[in-house]
């Protein structure tokens, strides 16, 4: 081989060279700048990291106090629940007990007010049993058909009174007074009971009724009176008392002593549900003719009148 061809084949291999090594330094700082940029990334996403996980711990600070705060609350809230729910149960209590009261004095409920007996045998006259004093409605509502039931004994236990002071209808927190006399015979009394009784009315209707079955006159040749009988009976449904008798359109009384009326209407005669009572109408001779007609009249508390006429003998 010529040295000119020796020469031009180290040149070219000499200029591949240097284009090879170009290249290659080419390529190395092309994969240095890509790397720099990667490591650049890399070192930014890890401040990002780091920064986020700065954040989360501070946040998970705050949001488990926050967390610790409910719950304490909470804690709080349900404590405070459990004492509402023993408040509502003594209120509960509480309420059943006035309920309790308050049905205990539903309706009228009468009590008595320094109500006294007394036992009089007078020198002169009947021995009488004297009742008084006031009762007093202290319920809610009205107490219908009040009365006084009284009862007295005498050593030998024999009942010698058992009779009813009427009082009427009293309203709530309303009271009457109380001054009876009571007649009876025997001796001495030695016990008495009083006791209070009416009745609640609050949706059934007040229905008084008394019937005059019979009625009839009778003539006595040796006292010369008439003696009126009147069978009267309670149809209604409650009881009904008597408080005068009237002849004629005037009170008995109004006849000064010529007409007397038996059972005494002096407290009210009481004809109970049901109950049967015979009323006798003693009738003088001043005044009154055989053969005359009589309208005799019995009026009640209620202010309900009854009629019946009789012809004199």
């Amino acid at each position: 081989m010529s040295r000119e061809v020796y020469r031009g084949l180290t040149v070219l291999l000499a200029i591949v060279c240097v284009v090879l090594l170009v290249g290659l330094a080419a390529t190395f700082l092309n994969y240095s700048s890509a790397l720099r940029e990667k490591d650049e990334a890399i070192a930014s996403l890890n401040s990002r990291l780091n920064s986020f996980e700065e954040w989360l711990r501070g946040n998970i600070t705050y949001y488990e106090g926050e967390l610790s705060s409910l719950r304490g609350e909470l804690k709080a809230k349900v404590e405070e629940a459990e004492g509402l729910k023993a408040e509502v149960e003594a209120l509960k209590a509480q309420v059943s007990d006035l309920e309790g009261r308050l049905t205990a004095f539903r309706g009228g409920k009468l009590i008595p007010v320094n109500l006294k007996c007394e036992d009089v045998r007078p020198l002169i006259g009947n021995t009488y049993l004297r009742v008084y004093g006031a009762v007093c409605n202290v319920g809610f509502e009205t107490a219908y058909n009040c009365r006084l039931h009284v009862v007295a004994r005498q050593a030998d236990g024999v009942v010698a009174v058992d009779t009813y002071i009427v009082l009427g209808d009293l309203d709530a927190g309303s009271w009457r007074g109380v001054d009876s006399k009571i007649y009876y015979t025997g001796g001495p009394l030695v016990g008495w009971v009083v006791t209070a009784e009416w009745s609640n009315e609050t949706s059934a209707v007040r229905l008084e009724k008394l019937e005059i079955s019979t009625a009839y006159a009778t003539y006595s040749t040796v006292k010369k009176v008439w003696t009126v009988t009147l069978r009267v009976k309670n149809t209604g449904v409650v009881d009904a008392v008597v408080v005068d008798l009237l002849v004629n359109g005037r009170t008995f009384s109004a006849y000064r002593g010529q007409i007397a009326v038996s059972p005494s209407l002096d407290n009210g005669l009481p004809v109970l549900v049901g109950e049967t009572v015979d009323v006798r109408i003693t009738v003088g001779a001043d005044g009154f003719t055989s053969g005359q007609s009589i309208t005799i009249t019995l009026h009640t508390l209620s202010g309900q009148d009854y009629s019946k006429t009789v012809v004199l003998p």
